[in-house]
This record gives C-alpha cells, structure tokens and sequence, in this order.
C-alpha cells in the first residue's frame, strides 16, 4: 500500500515543479505556496508510510487542491508587457 503513496507523492512533487516552472516562464511567482504543497506531500508521505493511511488521504488531497488552484490563476499581464 505504501508504494501507491509514495507513487502519488512523487506525481504531485513533479505536477509542482511543473506549474512552477510553466508560471516561472512569464512571471515570477510567489515560492511559499509551492513550499506548501512540497511540504504538505512530504508530510502526506511520511504519514502514510508510519500507518496513518486517512490522514495521509486528507493531506494529499489538500496539497492536490493547493496545487490545482495555483494552476488555475490568472496570468500578470503586466509581466507580460515586461518580457515583450
């Protein structure tokens, strides 16, 4: 059971290095939300593997809906009259 955790870990610890850099591209985003969601994971993980499997569901569900949210914001247009 374990192995499905830590596969779910790493998926989300990608997912936000991938919005991180996509944002990271035209603007320079906040780090301390994607710290949240990098810390939340590892918490996430290091819960499900000592046995506390509900808990590690709820945390993993917070730090996916953390990371759809920073996904979903608007792009700054005022960076992208910045870069152009």
């Amino acid at each position: 059971m374990g192995f499905y955790f830590n596969f779910f870990a790493i998926v989300l610890f990608l997912a936000t290095a991938a919005v991180f850099v996509w944002r990271s591209r035209t603007q320079r985003p906040r780090i301390m939300p994607y710290a949240v969601t990098v810390g939340g994971t590892m918490i996430a993980m290091f819960a499900a593997n000592s046995g506390a499997f509900y808990s590690a569901i709820v945390i993993f569900a917070a730090a996916g809906f953390l990371l759809v949210h920073q996904a979903s914001q608007p792009f700054d247009e005022e960076a992208d009259d910045q870069n152009a």
